[in-house]
């Protein structure tokens, strides 16, 4: 049905037939004007608006009011209070409506100035506080301030806009006046680029101010009782008066400079606002070891915040009188005396109001399951309640602007659209307070600084800084004038009598209050208007536009005097979805009449060309002066019809262009009338059809969010544009205030405190739940109605009945439905029986679709048909179906008398998603493009990248073959290569394997080390010393797991990903088990399997290292110690970037402790050499930068001289890789190069199916196509080849074979069939191991093809995979699973390194994002940085303190406490020890020819004094050398190959060793001595050691037991204090170490 009382129009009876909701007409006569008269109007607005002063106080209550508020006192209400000695007399007393009401039921209302309600007076001689003084006397500050230090042109008074944001106050300051610096208050200066603590200020402090006032108040009762003290020597300590414009040091203070014709900045230059979150609030201690208390509750807290207002006195009211918080604010806000008026004070009020809604609420609702034994007593208990609304939100409806009050306002708007019908107009209303002249006179009236007198002209008697300052400093009046006019307006606009609109007076309205960044309030009004013609939208639509010709205009002839208001100009809102042109199409396109173009069809094939010539004519629209339509046409070269075409490209939706001459084309459209009482901006446009009222919901009904300050923009621009500043640490102290946070400016919170609608509709909403019983709301009933039925403390009866409760218990009125209960009756008081609405009401439910069949039925029953008792007449035995199909018809009937069948939400819905297509707005741009990426990446990147390449057969995958076996010299020498740290790890891991101690922990350690500190290479010889220390030199297998994290760190390290290893899918990470044969299998395999080796640890998340636990557990058996004591290695840099959609590694699980426990096992080996980058210095910067620390100035500027343009990038480096943070940058580059080589387009196979129709078909491929790469699985739609370019492999080929997700080659060759389609490409790697297997499998096919293709390719064929299009559409799609790779993105290039990089930088990049993208290159010098605004500024070296970096390097500290005890470590500590003893290592060296080396370049052997050698194969003839060594002694029988023993002494060594030939001994001695030859070879040396002479001596057998027997027992009597140590270090050719040492006496 279409909306009621607009199509009934009878001009002949001059009257309109509203029909009711029982389909039957009723007749209101009313005269009805045919054509607006606007004198009619005018009389009704003088009458109402213009006459009806503002300023009048209430004579009782002494409140401010329009003058046509207030009404004489009756004789009756003049005795009440006289008679209780409230006032003296009551002549000329004029009281307000709440009063009227209060005394008319002979109560004297509580907001009596007699009750206490009024301020104390103020002492004669104080002088005015300035905003620095006033802080300084408070004891306690409710807010820190930003305050923007300005000042108008011409004056020297500071000025400024003020963010205040809640502080959380400990203790009150009891020695005033406060240090400068301790007054919560930063003061910035934008231009400068300053801020300041307040002690910057000093110098604008009026001394004598500050003295008197505490001189005063501290003779006050509240200053007393609360011991307040006033310290001279503070205000000493501050400096003395300044001149105007001079500081302390005698230099100027700089301020900002506000123009004095600019208006607009002046009134936005003194805004105050405030950082509003509910879920912070102020709260002191009132005592030690007492539960701080909230200031909704703290008395006192008020009153010593502004002691200006107060004067030191608490507030004070008459005993008996019931008072509230709203009470007092509802009081002070309104009272004649304005002192409580001020900005501060009122967002003060407003905080504490929203915090009271909060927390104990107008009406508090909760879901009615569990909720019905709940007494009155545990509702009074506020624990109680606060328990139940945590676990119930629903309550926040009522509390302004949150995202649930505007949720319930979107319903309601709803529900009007579905039963009225399409609005026909919308209707933009903003304030202009600093222009209105009736304003400003009352504002001036009620100043305390103009003493009353009255203004005749303000705007010329009145500066605009005098101006600005009335409407900042009065917000109350302000709003109250602004709202008064509207509804004035909306009033008068909905008269039939004397509408300036005519016959399309307005029936029915929605109006939505917003508070823009400026903090001037605007109406944005929907509008149903009689008599709307409801044309069927098309080209041809008279009525329409005769409509539109009637009530709206863009003549200047129509507005001469403010037209000015109504022309467009430019502003960032214009550009806040990063748009190009104005995002309101402005300038309009010129008409020659009113008319309605319809969108081209899809299938016309001018359309691209159209489009295109529609952007080159508005170019020229913008940039030229055209005097008529006509030449404006000649200039394009184009007809009329044709121009209208161009018109039609343009659109999306059916869009009416008004009639426009060329100098119109910035006007806004108006109604004249409105917009001359108005005198401000406003906005008049005709709602099309029903996606345009969707786009009008969505842009101004359905947000909640408001704009930000200007100086809080400022604020978040200064940080971003000088994050090295000093200040910045200043802001960082505010922001976790102003995080999740809502600014609230001071018209706002004085909207909120005068309880003004945000929205409001013409007619009352009432929602009809129709939801099962079990799931409604419940809501309670108020305290004054418990009151009234006198319910006790005991008592359940405290829910209000809901409409379906009084729908069963009314009287009578049985063919009544339920829709028509709701809607059209209403209860007389007192009683159960019900009467006829004057106005029905608009009716909301739930809303079941037809998709719920069932509900649907049972819904349509419940509203429509009749009933007595739910259960019994609807619910029982699903009785809703039969009477459903029974009387299907008339349930019908009657569902389109409340229903026209409008599908706004489904059109909402497909307007969002078309939104979702552009750029947001430029606040949100970054962080969104960052969520983008990341949303992206969890798809790009997902931790189960190989899903489908889980372990089968024998696991060869997982525990592989052992491949290239290296010889004992190569593996010599590459032990060689290792630093120290490096070489630590594989001693310990040796000690490991070969310890047999029962008692000794298995090796289960994380490494890591910065970017290029060789942890990959680590990894290798680490596996390769596993092989070679665990098992039989000719073991098939490997005795080690290798994996990653990720397919491509899996190739590196010959290893296969971590989810593959232990059978881990994205569905089954939390408490899986392998089946019992699975297990069995893992445990056969994993029976020789000595360590696992994890890299790329900082992708694995907590909930993965948990599961690798438990597997690890059940293959071992072993359930007591962590990973079922396997020795395990992690690897990995948890600098770089994090999981994605997972926590950290070294986090909790989500649903256990396990996560961090196990992690925390793990002992800790830091590897601090940089291997990668031979450059100390960015080594050293690239960890600052990873761990979020602050650079330097000489490393930031190291780091900026690497900045370079992209266009030098571009012809200096053109073969560098290019690093993105976004897909879209990357694929744009990729497409950039390969278009400008010799490419051939390779297109996918699409395969679609589950469509209908070709409509169908044709938007699935549509939606496709706009898919990413990533989207389609990694298989692109086109894909340009060009030989002898980089592509990279996107999907997971094989695993096992290297070919993975992220591997990179260089395209060799094209290879065709028959019909010239590619059928395989080939690729060159440079990592060997990728694709090695498929390249033995094509062998035939490159032998077979001599001189094309070469047997170090490897062959890539296509690919299918499923795309998921709807629920129903699929598309197989089949492609090379290959992309460009001149570029990448940083995630994709993590684990990568290049020796030339172009980092595409932004300061809007994650740290960590940037560590990883800054770490891919080689050296400094093949790093560039660029960015599209070729800005070389680097942002990030200020470091970060987000919570994501101080947990990482919390993490850094707490594994830096568990570092790994190396045996190196230990050795160390004896050598460093020995003090002026003698160190001496024994070694079984097996050819010292061989391993000299090995000895030079081991920390530990290197640094003793002695090396005793055994092994070494050096005959007498041979004179090798050990570097840094000099040889003593040595010896080799003759004719032994493997035999010999030396010794040698470190060059440095303090004392100096000399061969001691072993005959001098003497066979006197032992005779056994005498046959050397029988134990070996032996030499000794001898060496003084403190003060002793040593005899060194070295055999090849068991002789040192001979020796130790004969020539030890001579030395029975050591000299006194003689130390002797015995160090014995032995090592085989492997390096097999182990050591004993003795300190004995």
């Amino acid at each position: 049905m279409g909306k009621p009382m607009l199509n009934n129009f009878d001009p002949k009876n001059e009257s309109v037939l509203i029909p009711d909701h029982f389909g039957q007409g009723i007749d209101i006569s009313i005269p009805i004007q045919e054509e607006p008269k606007f004198d009619k109007a005018d009389r009704e607005f003088h009458k109402r608006f213009t006459e009806n002063e503002f300023g009048i106080p209430c004579s009782v209550c002494d409140r401010l009011w329009f003058i046509n508020d207030l009404k004489s006192i009756t004789e009756a209400a003049g005795r009440v209070l006289i008679e209780g000695n409230h006032f003296e007399s009551v002549n000329e007393f004029k009281v307000c409506q709440t009063c009227r009401s209060s005394l008319q039921r002979g109560a004297v209302p509580n907001l009596s100035t007699s009750n206490g309600f009024k301020y104390p007076p103020y002492p004669l001689g104080l002088p005015p506080l300035d905003p620095i003084s006033e802080r300084l006397i408070s004891p306690r500050l409710p807010f820190m301030q930003i305050r923007r230090l300005r000042q108008a042109q011409g004056s020297y008074t500071i000025i400024g806009q003020v963010i205040n944001v809640p502080v959380d106050v400990d203790e009150m300051v009891r020695a005033l006046p406060r240090e400068l610096e301790d007054d919560y208050a930063f003061n910035v200066c934008i231009k400068k680029h300053l801020i300041h603590k307040s002690n910057y200020l000093s110098v604008f402090v009026k001394k004598s101010v500050v003295k008197a006032w505490l001189e005063y108040l501290v003779t006050t009762p509240l200053y007393r009782r609360e011991g307040v003290s006033f310290n001279q020597e503070r205000l000493n300590a501050i400096a003395s008066e300044p001149q105007p414009g001079s500081s302390r040091d005698g230099d100027a203070i700089q301020l900002d400079v506000i123009e004095e014709a600019n208006d607009v900045e002046m009134f936005a230059g003194q805004q105050q606002t405030l950082m509003w979150n509910e879920d912070k609030c102020l709260e002191i201690a009132p005592a030690q070891n007492r539960r701080p208390v909230s200031i909704v509750y703290d008395d006192d807290a008020e009153e010593l915040s502004f002691p200006d207002i107060y004067l030191g006195h608490p507030r004070k009211f008459k005993a008996g009188i019931h008072f509230t918080p709203f009470m007092k604010a509802t009081s002070e806000l309104r009272r004649s005396d304005r002192r409580g008026a001020k900005p501060n004070h009122l967002l003060y009020m407003a905080m504490k109001i929203l915090r009271l809604r909060v927390t104990e609420g107008l009406q508090h609702v909760f879901k009615s399951m569990g909720t019905a034994n709940i007494t009155r007593g545990q509702l009074n208990d506020r624990a109680f309640v606060e328990g139940l609304m945590e676990r119930n939100l629903s309550f926040m409806k009522s509390i302004p602007n949150s995202v649930q009050y505007w949720y319930q306002r979107k319903q309601d708007l709803f529900a009007m659209i579905r039963q009225l019908g399409k609005p026909t107009m919308f209707l933009t209303l903003s304030a202009s307070e600093t222009q209105w002249p009736l304003l400003l006179k009352q504002l001036h009236k009620l100043s305390s600084e103009y003493n009353g007198i009255a203004l005749t002209d303000p705007l010329q008697e009145l500066s605009a800084l005098q101006r600005a300052t009335l409407v900042n400093d009065d917000a109350v009046t302000c709003c109250l004038y602004f709202n008064k006019l509207v509804d004035v307006l909306m009033t008068i606009l909905s008269s039939p009598r004397f509408s300036p609109l005519g016959k399309h007076y307005v029936v029915d309205s929605f109006k939505r209050i917003e508070f823009q960044h400026r903090g001037s309030p605007h109406a944005h009004i929907m509008l149903w208007l009689a008599n709307d013609p409801n044309e069927t939208v098309s080209e041809d639509m008279p009525a329409t536009m005769e409509l539109i010709r009637k009530v709206s205009s863009i003549s200047a002839v129509h507005l001469p005097e403010t037209i000015k208001k109504q022309i467009h100009d430019h502003t960032r809102t214009c550009y806040k979805r990063n748009e190009k042109r104005c995002r309101f199409n402005i300038p309009y396109w010129p008409m020659d009449e009113e008319r309605t173009l319809i969108p081209l069809t899809a299938d016309d094939s001018r359309r691209d060309q159209l489009r295109k010539r529609a952007s080159e004519m508005r170019q020229i629209l913008e940039t030229k002066a055209f005097d008529t339509l006509e030449e404006f046409l000649d200039d394009c070269k184009c007809t009329y019809e044709y121009y209208l075409d161009v018109l039609r490209s343009s659109i999306k939706r059916p869009t009416i262009f008004l009639k426009r001459v060329m100098n119109e084309l910035w006007t806004n459209p108006f109604n004249p009338w409105i917009a001359q009482k108005l005198r401000s901006n406003m906005d008049l446009q005709f709602i099309l059809d029903v996606y345009s009222c969707a786009c009008y919901l969505v842009d101004y009904v359905n947000k909640s969010n408001r704009g930000i300050s200007g100086l809080h923009r400022e604020l978040i621009a200064l940080q971003e544009q000088y994050p090295d500043q000093d200040y910045t640490a200043l802001l960082n102290k505010v922001s976790l205030k102003m995080l999740n946070s809502v600014e609230m400016c001071a018209q706002e919170a004085a909207w909120v405190l005068l309880r003004l609608p945000m929205s409001e509709a013409s007619r009352k909403v009432q929602f009809l739940p129709t939801m099962w019983p079990h799931e409604r709301i419940r809501s309670r009933k108020q305290y004054r109605q418990m009151d009234e039925e006198e319910i006790d403390e005991d008592s359940t009866d405290v829910w209000t009945k809901n409409i379906i409760q009084k729908y069963e218990e009314r009287d009578g009125l049985e063919d009544v439905c339920l829709a028509d209960f709701a809607a059209r009756y209403t209860q007389r008081r007192g009683t159960n029986t019900y009467t006829i609405r004057n106005v029905p009401r608009i009716l909301r439910w739930r809303g079941y679709s037809m998709n719920e069949l069932a509900e649907y039925k049972r819904e349509s029953v419940l509203l429509f048909w009749p009933f007595r008792s739910e259960v019994c007449d609807i619910l029982d035995g699903n009785k809703f179906l039969q009477l459903y199909d029974m009387n299907e018809a008339d349930l019908l009937r009657k569902r389109r008398e409340y229903d026209c069948e409008l599908n706004l939400e489904q059109t909402v819905e497909e307007y969002l998603r078309t939104c979702e297509n552009e750029e947001v707005g430029e606040q949100e741009n970054a962080a969104t493009e960052k969520n983008d990426e990341f949303v992206r990446t969890i798809i790009m990147e997902p931790n189960n990248d190989d899903i489908e390449h889980l372990p089968t057969g024998a696991l060869n995958a997982v525990i592989r073959q052992r491949t290239n076996v290296m010889s004992k010299e190569d593996y010599c020498a590459m032990v060689r290569t290792t630093n120290a740290e490096q070489r630590d790890l594989i001693l310990q891991m040796i000690h490991s394997l070969h310890s047999y101690d029962e008692s000794s922990k298995p090796m289960q350690i994380f490494f890591t080390g910065p970017a290029g500190c060789g942890k990959t290479f680590t990894l290798r010889i680490l596996m390769e010393t596993i092989n070679r220390y665990s098992q039989a030199h000719n073991a098939q297998k490997n005795a080690y797991v290798a994996c990653a994290s990720t397919g491509k760190a899996a190739v590196a390290i010959g290893g296969t990903t971590v989810h593959s290893a232990f059978r881990i899918t994205m569905s089954r990470r939390a408490n899986s088990k392998l089946s019992f044969e699975m297990l069995q299998l893992y445990r056969n395999a994993f029976a020789n399997i000595k360590a696992v080796i994890i890299d790329e640890v900082s992708m694995i998340g907590a909930d993965i290292l948990n599961t690798i636990h438990a597997r690890l557990q059940d293959i071992s058996g072993n359930y007591d110690d962590p990973f079922g004591g396997i020795n395990i290695v992690f690897c990995g840099d948890l600098r770089q970037l994090p999981p994605v959609n997972a926590r950290p590694v070294y986090k909790p699980t989500g649903n256990s402790f396990h996560g961090a426990v196990l992690w925390q096992a793990l002992d800790f080996l830091p590897l601090v050499k940089v291997m990668r980058q031979t450059d100390v210095e960015f080594s050293s910067i690239l960890t600052k930068i990873g761990n979020g620390q602050q650079m330097t100035a000489e490393e930031t500027k190291l780091i900026e001289s690497r900045f370079r343009t992209v266009e030098w990038c571009k012809q200096n480096a053109p073969g560098a890789i290019r690093l993105y943070h976004r897909n879209a940058d990357v694929e744009a580059y990729n497409n950039e190069v390969l278009h400008n080589q010799d490419a051939l387009d390779c297109i996918a196979d699409d395969v679609f199916a589950g469509y209908k129709d070709a409509g169908q078909l044709a938007s699935s491929r549509i939606k496709l196509y706009k898919m990413s790469v990533v989207e389609t699985g990694g298989l692109p739609y086109l894909l340009r080849l060009s030989v002898g370019m980089p592509y990279m492999i996107t999907t997971n080929v094989d695993v096992e074979d290297g070919v993975v997700n992220g591997a990179i080659g260089e395209l060799k060759y094209i290879e065709k069939d028959e019909d010239g389609s590619v059928v395989k490409l080939w690729f060159k790697y440079d990592n060997e191991t990728i694709g090695a297997a498929l390249r033995i499998k094509s062998r035939p096919t490159v032998y077979s093809r001599p001189g094309i293709l070469q047997p170090d390719w490897t062959p890539i064929a296509k690919r299918s995979g499923n795309i998921k299009l709807s629920s129903i559409i699929k598309c197989k799609r089949i492609q090379f699973p290959v992309v460009s790779a001149c570029a990448l993105t940083v995630h994709k290039s993590q684990g990568g390194t290049f020796s030339e990089v172009v980092y595409d930088y932004d300061k809007s990049q994650d740290q960590q994002l940037v560590y990883v993208g800054l770490s891919r290159v080689t050296t400094l010098q093949g790093l560039y940085l660029t960015n599209t605004a070729n800005s070389f500024k680097f942002h990030h070296a200020k470091g970060s303190n987000s919570p994501k970096m101080v947990d990482l390097r919390n993490e850094l500290l707490r594994l830096s406490n568990h570092r790994l005890r190396t045996l190196g470590d230990e050795l160390s500590e004896v050598v460093e020890n020995s003090g002026s003893a003698c160190t001496l290592m024994s070694l079984n060296v097996q050819s010292l020819n061989a391993h000299a080396q090995d000895i030079a370049t081991d920390r530990i052997l290197s640094s003793v004094e002695f090396l005793a050698l055994n092994e070494t194969w050096m005959d007498a003839t041979s004179l090798i050398e050990i570097d840094g060594y000099k040889r003593i002694t040595q010896c080799k029988r003759m004719g032994m190959r493997a035999a010999g023993v030396a010794i040698y002494q470190k060059e440095t060594a303090s004392t100096v060793a000399v061969p001691h030939p072993i005959k001098q001994l003497g066979e006197d001695r032992d005779e056994t001595f005498a046959e050397v030859i029988n134990y070996g070879d032996i030499c000794a040396a001898k060496v003084n050691v403190m003060g002793t002479e040593v005899l060194l001596i070295r055999s090849a057998r068991t002789i040192k037991h001979l020796i130790y027997r004969k020539y030890i027992a001579t030395l029975k009597k050591p000299e006194p204090g003689m130390q002797r140590y015995s160090i014995r270090y032995t090592a085989n050719a492997h390096h097999k170490q182990h050591l004993v040492a003795n300190n004995h006496r």
